[in-house]
């Protein structure tokens, strides 16, 4: 059987096919399955968000870079144009991280002093990446009740499937480590309301004194955390990662592998601020193994292609 005519489909990520003409209807279903091959987790992205050190006029403090594959983010290669947000941060707060929980983009920010009686953290979301970039559709700014310690900041944050987690450094060099620690929230208005789910966890990491942690994600395989050195460095090799299997590794610090340097060059007018994975995954993050997996518009398509498959083998039988 040929089916004459045109094919056209939008995927749920915004890819277009289109085809005209006289083939097979397996033709047709093979059209089906690349363009929900589109929307697998191969298509998904690491965003590292930048802010200015000081003060712009008329917003323009926030800036984002997105890499294709994780590949491409430590070797800095293959990046998308550096894109500014019309952002203005108040000069009283600081970007302390950016993630995406698979409904909405998370921005979180915390005040550079100290406050008395918390209210130190807020968040601010944004529903699809093209909104975070223009700074539109923003949700209202909330403020949580979370009171930081003058030794620590907030310095990432990020989702893995189970818990939001909430990374913080200290700002002063101890002996022997114990310079990060993680608080977790078992949901978005637990993480908003500071409902953590157990007590701060600190982890025997020891950071280089030239360098401080500037972003933490989850990507369905492992966590990285990202590191910025705090002195400027010619030729670049001013960002490096640290990935961890498990969020118990994470918590322990037992990395995956060695420190590796990216050869990013960072203008001395920004910090890195928030690292992102901008995909969705099944499961619980940490030991539960989740994977990254496509959209549930992807799904349909395979289901609709692979019935349409078993149809036409049916008639050729």
């Amino acid at each position: 059987m040929n089916v004459i005519g045109r094919l056209r489909l939008r995927t749920a990520c915004g890819a277009r096919w289109s085809c005209i003409g006289d083939g097979p209807v397996t033709k047709r279903i093979a059209l089906i399955l690349g363009a929900a091959l589109l929307c697998s987790p191969a298509h998904a992205s690491y965003t590292i968000m930048f802010e200015r050190n000081i003060d712009a006029e008329g917003g323009n403090e926030v800036g984002f870079r997105t890499y294709p594959t994780f590949d491409d983010l430590l070797a800095n290669t293959n990046a998308g144009p550096f894109i500014f947000s019309p952002t203005d941060v108040s000069p009283v707060f600081n970007t302390t991280g950016l993630t995406y929980d698979g409904s909405r983009f998370i921005l979180m920010f915390e005040r550079n002093i100290d406050a008395e009686g918390g209210n130190e953290v807020g968040f601010r979301t944004y529903p699809t990446f093209d909104d975070l970039l223009a700074n539109t559709n923003a949700g209202d700014f909330v403020f949580s009740p979370t009171d930081v310690s003058p030794v620590f900041n907030t310095t990432g944050l990020t989702y893995d499937g189970s818990r939001y987690i909430m990374m913080f450094e200290r700002n002063v060099d101890a002996e022997g480590g114990n310079e990060v620690g993680f608080r977790t929230y078992a949901t978005f208005d637990d993480l908003l309301a500071n409902n953590a789910e157990g007590p701060f966890v600190f982890s025997p990491t020891d950071i280089s004194p030239f360098f401080d942690t500037t972003g933490l994600t989850y990507d369905g395989i492992r966590y990285t955390m990202m590191f910025e050195r705090n002195v400027d460095a010619e030729g670049g090799n001013e960002v490096g990662f640290r990935t961890y299997a498990t969020f118990d590794d994470l918590l322990a610090n037992n990395a995956e592998g060695p420190f590796v340097f990216s050869p990013t060059d960072i203008s001395p007018f920004f910090n890195t601020t928030g690292l992102s994975f901008n995909g969705p995954f099944a499961g619980g993050g940490g030991n539960g193994g989740a994977t990254p997996v496509p959209e549930p518009a992807s799904l349909a398509l395979f289901g609709l292609a692979l019935a349409g498959l078993m149809a036409a083998r049916r008639r050729r039988a």
